[in-house]
């Protein structure tokens, strides 16, 4: 079982160090305790924005079992409640929809809730006269919502009420980029799939630079994604500053820059990993958006979506976009056999024997680290 000891060694210098057992890629407990010690306590992100971008969109996510909705209010804001009726437990909603008339309705015994969460009718509070009931704001019927905030489109809960302060978890990368300075970012593409594996696996693929010139050749050769810098700004936030925009020059051509990005960046681009569940990757001209969510043990929701500058919208930038949106795709789809194979080795014994690559694998096992370290509290 994962232990202090098991730790210590995981933090050892990289080329002696042993990787994640394979067990943690596939126990039900591991899952369980991830949700309790990973997933709470801190900000995660459970999508995106633009997901329910019209007033009434409701959109469901599920983590690890835990069912919760996502919803744009009449007042424009986003709210996250659980997805669940007050009355008997049932799942609301099961698909991304419209809300009908405004209100969210149950469909097992007509319970109805205003988008912000509040109860608007009981029908046959009464039984003896029908009389539905209307409950005030302080008797308890409401949704029960969740701690939620938007920052660059991406949807961050705190499932158990407890996180620190989001403005404060979130500091080192709103600085880092000058997100305030971003303007309006417009959706290019998005992307969606169930991948068939452990989230972890999901993750760590994102963070390994090494594997992208063998399976993704259009993005750049094993010796261009060589060329990058680890940065690390805290045990939660780290990533890669890829110089010279080593793994996009082969495929994204120019767009106009986001607020300050061009001066920020120059040519390079960067990937960063807020911990548990969230990616960004920053270009002068883009910004892709990643969340993972733990479905099972052996199954992961991945959303990713890229955006641009409202100039980059312009019909003379369409080839460009074509062509952003086809590489983003294809790099998605090539990663999904991938994982697969990842994830069929993690009950062999053999695969407990696995060693990190000094110069490729320090994100990884900064992960793994990070893992068990919360796991073990």
């Amino acid at each position: 079982m994962l232990s202090e000891e098991m730790l210590e060694l995981m933090r050892g210098p990289i080329e002696h160090a042993p990787c994640m057992p394979g067990f943690a890629y596939h126990a039900p407990e591991i899952l369980e305790r991830e949700v309790e010690r990973v997933f709470s306590g801190r900000w995660i992100s459970v999508g995106l924005a633009h997901q329910v971008a019209t007033a009434g969109d409701m959109r469901p996510v599920v983590l690890a079992g835990r069912p919760l909705l996502m919803v744009r209010g009449s007042d424009r804001q986003v709210r996250v409640f659980h997805n669940i009726c007050r009355h008997r437990g049932l799942l609301l909603v099961d698909q991304p929809c419209r809300a009908a008339a405004g209100s969210i309705s149950c469909p097992y015994h007509g319970w109805t809730y205003d988008l912000d969460g509040r109860c608007q009718t009981i029908p046959y509070w009464d039984r003896s006269s029908g009389k539905a009931h209307r409950p005030q704001s302080g008797e308890g019927f409401g949704l029960l919502e969740v701690p939620s905030r938007v920052w660059l489109d991406t949807i961050f809960i705190d499932l158990t009420g407890t996180a620190p302060p989001f403005d404060d978890a979130i500091a080192p990368l709103a600085s880092r980029w000058a997100a305030d300075d971003f303007g309006e970012l417009t959706t290019i593409t998005c992307w969606e799939a169930m991948a068939p594996a452990n989230w972890k696996l999901v993750l760590e693929n994102f963070m390994d630079a090494y594997h992208l010139g063998f399976v993704h050749p259009q993005v750049g050769t094993t010796k261009s994604a060589a060329d990058h810098d680890v940065i690390r700004v805290s045990p939660d936030i780290f990533g890669l500053r890829y110089l010279g925009g080593a793994t996009s020059r082969a495929w994204a051509d120019p767009l106009p820059a986001i607020g300050r990005l061009g001066e920020l960046l120059g040519a390079d681009t960067e990937a960063f990993f807020l911990f548990p569940n969230s990616l960004f990757f920053l270009h002068p001209g883009f910004i892709a958006l990643r969340t993972v969510l733990p479905q099972g043990t052996e199954k992961t929701y991945a959303v990713e979506s890229v955006y641009g500058s409202s100039g980059g919208m312009a019909e003379r930038y369409a080839a460009q976009r074509a062509k952003m949106i086809e590489a983003h795709r294809l790099i998605s789809d090539q990663d999904l056999p991938i994982l697969a194979r990842l994830q069929a080795t993690k009950r062999s014994p053999a695969n407990d024997k696995g060693r990190f690559v000094p110069g490729w694998d320090v994100r990884s096992q900064l992960f793994q680290v990070r893992v068990l370290e919360t796991l073990l509290g």
